[in-house]
């Protein structure tokens, strides 16, 4: 008996795709929420908006009362970047800049519940606390590495810290060994 639909992209010409439906055969039972009898019921549920850009981009607070950053600020994102300023929309450009800023500021100030019980793994790829890294940690995590021949490192032909040999207010003093073989 068929009682779902299915659907699916069919790729046409061109690297063009039309959207089509699929009769299926189902066996199990329907986990979550009500089973979808036709078309027009898909098409229903895929254009409810649950949520709104909007909400979180900082649109409410009026686009007046946004801090729009400075236009020689916008001039130098746009250099660095590498996009031309010839023909650039800078007004368009600070607004934007405006609302992410505003998006982003509002994301810091969230509250996070359990901010100390909260694991790594659920929030982040980067770890909360780090511990400051030293000399002697790198010393140890260098200690077991092995040059790679298949990526074309050549093992003993150079080694990272064998330079750095002293000290001096936190900072490693390399006298010899750069200037070798220069003329």
């Amino acid at each position: 008996m068929f009682n779902g639909i299915r659907l699916c992209r069919i790729p046409v010409a061109n690297g063009l795709s039309r959207i089509c439906s699929h009769r299926l055969a189902s066996t199990g039972r329907v986990e979550i929420g009500k089973k979808f009898e036709n078309m027009d019921q898909i098409r229903d549920y895929l254009s409810e908006h649950v949520w709104s850009v909007h909400e979180y981009l900082g649109t409410n607070l009026g686009e007046e009362n946004l801090e729009l950053p400075p236009v020689d600020f916008v001039k130098r994102l746009l250099r660095l970047s590498g996009l031309p300023l010839e023909g650039a929309d800078i007004e368009g450009i600070q607004m934007r800049l405006a609302k992410q800023l505003s998006f982003i500021n509002r994301m810091h100030n969230i509250p996070v519940a359990g901010k100390e019980s909260m694991k790594e793994y659920d929030a982040r790829l980067v770890q909360r606390e780090t511990a400051q890294l030293s000399y002697e940690n790198l010393l140890e995590a260098i200690a077991c590495q092995e040059q790679d021949a298949e990526i074309g490192e050549v093992s003993g032909s150079w080694k990272a810290t064998e330079l750095a040999a002293e000290s001096k207010n936190g900072y490693f003093v390399v006298k010899e060994g750069l200037l070798k073989n220069r003329k």
